[in-house]
């Protein structure tokens, strides 16, 4: 109707997008800026600040690349945040540029399925998009159906969907997308409500199709059923699909009895890096199933992520045998796990024979004076010589051992 009739339009003339690429050898920031504001006109809004800005900043850059940076979240975005009509005329304005167009966040603004099927139509034509970031919308499943659909055939590498209600209709049609599509290589579909069916549905495309994909985010999906039968899926997929590097299942349900199908499959993988197991239901059982695992010449992970599970002192006791002669782990994470003195310490003993780990997360857990003291010594001892990343650090007042946390922004080398 009348969106799709402007969309072929530029400056009163009907081209077609190849036509209006010919005609721009270069970038023409200026005109961009003014047939923006004249589809403002057209569909009698005012235009957003943020783009108009964005716009401005970009002709004293003398750019060519097309990148449209509008997240919501930032500070001077966040009284201007996206809504679904600002991006059906920002598509409108920018659709003759399409094949110079390389990035997109609209991340965490208030868009949803008209902006969803209005960008559908943009990605088609842009030959040389490869990153799509729309964290934090309204996207439902039609939206995420439409979205899908315009990637079919397109080159994207990275798509961030997290934070929007796609539902199980959105991940069917993502579990769709991924068995045409070669050229996705990291996917986020976190807190996007997938039910059940749609985490098995991508779970055996990436088992019996596409071998592309690198990094996959499972994080909290719908599960009502208690029997794990999305693990037991992921896990076979993960025994046989050799390109798949990094994968998140926080917040997934697993127990115990999932964590023994995932090691058990995981034997014959040798390409899974990173594997993110954070905020699940994993006990001091499982806990001595991983550490068979990682005790295995054949596990080649780099980064563990277990924090908030209920490891307790005999699940950290069997991961500290582990990682005492295990050569592949960069990066350990058993933050607040209900650890106390028995369990730190026999960490700290393991990681003094160990030569990979560069990072480690532990706080969270109970430190007392004599596991305090245990790392205090490990970090001035052995460890002064190593560049170790930790999220706390051991100090002493008046002959006292304490630990403190050190937040993100101030994590320190060791």
């Amino acid at each position: 109707t009348q969106h799709n009739t402007t969309q072929r339009r530029v400056h009163g003339e009907t081209v077609s997008t190849s036509q209006s690429w010919r005609r721009r050898a270069n970038m023409d920031w200026s005109e961009l800026l003014s047939v923006y504001r004249q589809k403002c006109q057209d569909f009698q809004i005012e235009p957003n600040r943020s783009f108009v800005r964005y716009l401005e900043d970009s002709q004293a850059s003398d750019g060519d690349n097309l990148s449209i940076l509008l997240p919501g979240n930032e500070k001077l975005n966040f009284k201007t945040r996206l809504e679904d009509l600002d991006v059906i005329v920002i598509v409108s304005a920018v659709e003759s540029w399409s094949s110079r167009l390389t990035h997109i966040d609209f991340s965490h603004n208030k868009i949803g399925g008209p902006a969803a099927q209005a960008l559908s139509m943009l990605i088609k034509d842009a030959d040389n998009l490869r990153d799509i970031n729309l964290q934090g919308n309204e996207i439902d499943g039609d939206g995420c159906r439409s979205l899908a659909q315009g990637l079919l055939k397109r080159s994207v590498a990275r798509l961030n969907l997290s934070g929007n209600p796609i539902g199980t209709a959105g991940g069917m049609a993502i579990a769709e997308l991924l068995q045409h599509n070669e050229h996705l290589l990291h996917l986020d579909l976190a807190n996007t409500e997938l039910g059940q069916d749609a985490v098995i549905a991508i779970a055996g495309v990436l088992h019996t199709t596409n071998s592309t994909l690198q990094s996959l985010n499972l994080e909290n999906p719908r599960l009502n059923s208690l029997q794990e039968e999305t693990v037991y899926h992921v896990a076979r997929m993960l025994r046989v699909n050799r390109g798949l590097q990094h994968i998140y299942l926080g917040k997934n349900k697993i127990r115990d009895y999932g964590m023994r199908t995932l090691a058990e499959n995981l034997i014959d993988n040798r390409t899974l890096k990173t594997l993110d197991l954070r905020a699940n239901e994993v006990t001091m059982v499982g806990a001595e199933i991983l550490a068979k695992y990682l005790k295995n010449e054949a596990c080649f992970l780099q980064v563990l992520i277990l924090s908030s599970n209920g490891l307790a002192d005999a699940g950290a006791v069997a991961l500290a045998s582990a990682v005492a002669v295990n050569r592949s782990l960069a990066h350990l994470d058993l933050a607040q796990n209900n650890i106390n003195r028995r369990g730190l310490e026999a960490l700290a003993d393991g990681l003094q024979n160990n030569s990979t780990l560069q990072s480690i997360r532990l706080f969270g857990n109970h430190f007392d004076e004599e596991s305090s003291r245990a790392f205090h010594d490990l970090f001035s001892g052995r460890f002064r010589y190593f560049h170790w990343i930790t999220d706390f650090q051991p100090y002493v007042v008046d002959g006292y051992t304490f630990v403190a946390k050190i937040h993100e922004t101030d994590k320190i080398l060791v």
